[in-house]
């Protein structure tokens, strides 16, 4: 079956989706108590990791390969804006939607480095 250059670039994005989802279940469902029941310092992944890859993988299902390099900016810096805005919120308001970490605010940092240089700076219209 011969595919075209567009059908890969789908599959390949939905298939970057469904692993970035499962690293996430994996970092705060396994990853995280294993870390916390042996205690070996791992720079605050266990803690951190799931807002690094939760940006990654909002980004991928908000941002599908077809559109423009102009429209994956947009939606990179608006999502690092809700989760610093998040973050903020929990700093001043604890309990409610989560408690403030200085490290996820890192990670979120790092994922959206990662979104901005991997994908919607080199972004082209199919």
């Amino acid at each position: 079956m011969i595919r075209t250059r567009y059908q890969r670039l789908i599959i390949f994005h939905y298939l970057e989706i469904f692993i970035f989802y499962f690293l996430g279940y994996f970092l705060a469902s396994h990853y995280r108590p294993f870390q916390n029941k042996y205690g070996f310092n791992d720079l605050g992944l266990a803690d951190s990791g799931v807002a690094l890859v939760s940006v990654i993988s909002i980004y991928l299902i908000l941002t599908p390969p077809d559109k423009s390099q102009f429209y994956a900016k947009k939606n990179a810096n608006y999502l690092l804006f809700v989760y610093l805005t998040q973050e903020a919120y929990c700093y001043f308001f604890p309990g409610f939607v989560g408690t403030f970490d200085f490290k996820d605010i890192i990670y979120c940092l790092l994922g959206y480095i990662m979104i901005y240089y991997f994908d919607a700076n080199k972004r082209s219209v199919i």
